[in-house]
């Protein structure tokens, strides 16, 4: 069937419920408190506005808030949205990567460094320019991968946009958690040969492979994330090239609030780039070459 968006799939059978199989999953009650914490940040920042911002903090606090709005709400912004979306997607990319007949699998964090934005370029940034450029990116590497480029790479590759928000730079960095199988692990390696993908002195790795995927339900889960988180990079005394401290913490105000107003704006399927892949009625359908 034509026209079909990934946020069209079915619910997985049980077999494939990555709750059902991914220690530490979040709970229906754990991200139902999530959204209640979210939506009295919201409330609490609100108090620090004035017109339509503010109205429209308290307008997602609401929509969050489990009190008001029991039903799962429609928006990237709730952590009960995403949990469920992350059953519904996720465990659809997990069947798809463990019967890929490739052999060659791999799970990568990329990030553009340029893409990096304040609190006022947060809110002129659009996800689907994001993807749109990602996607050139990747054709343009396919090219250097297999001759006639995209169209003749086995596997397939799905990628989702995260972003951290560095506490030192103040900066929010959009980049990319994404899984290639088959040609695609190549292409995404060929990103490293462009300019624009260059380690700088913020961004040490702008391209991490993870190989070793021990366990793939789990290992999915990493795609999609029901929150952006606050991280601090730079330079350590003793240190050559800056560090990068891995234990997430959640952003602090007023940043916080960019974040969820900005998700709020974007719908999930356009965080998302599908390369040879793409949504069917009984789950994901990769693409043949010969297609």
């Amino acid at each position: 069937m034509a026209g079909l968006s990934i946020l069209d799939l079915p619910f997985p059978p049980d077999q494939w419920r990555v709750d059902q199989h991914s220690a530490g999953f979040e709970s229906p009650e754990k991200a139902a408190r999530e959204d209640a914490d979210r939506s009295g940040m919201l409330r609490k920042r609100a108090t620090k506005l004035t017109g339509k911002r503010r109205a429209r903090t308290l307008a997602l606090a609401d929509l969050l808030d489990p009190k008001v709005t029991p039903e799962i709400p429609n928006t990237p912004a709730s952590a009960r949205y995403i949990r469920h979306q992350r059953i519904r997607i996720i465990s659809w990319v997990w069947k798809a990567v463990a019967e890929d007949p490739t052999g060659e699998v791999a799970r990568f964090d990329v990030i553009k460094p340029a893409w990096a934005v304040d609190r006022r370029g947060l809110r002129k940034t659009r996800s689907k320019q994001l993807c749109r450029e990602f996607r050139a990116d990747l054709n343009r590497a396919a090219l250097k991968v297999k001759p006639g480029g995209a169209a003749k790479c086995d596997g397939f590759l799905i990628a989702f946009i995260h972003g951290e928000h560095e506490i030192r730079s103040k900066l929010f960095q959009p980049h990319w958690h994404l899984v290639a199988t088959g040609d695609w692990v190549a292409v995404v390696k060929r990103l490293k040969e462009m300019k624009a993908y260059d380690p700088t002195t913020r961004v040490n790795l702008p391209i991490r492979q993870t190989k070793k995927l021990h366990n793939l339900a789990y290992a999915m889960t990493y795609l999609l994330k029901i929150y952006w988180s606050g991280t601090w990079r730079g330079k350590v005394s003793g240190q050559k090239n800056p560090r990068r401290r891995r234990k997430p913490v959640r952003i602090k105000e007023p940043f916080h609030t960019d974040v969820l107003l900005w998700l709020h704006r974007q719908s999930l399927k356009d965080i998302i780039v599908m390369m040879k892949v793409r949504a069917g009625v009984e789950g994901l359908i990769v693409k043949s070459v010969y297609e």
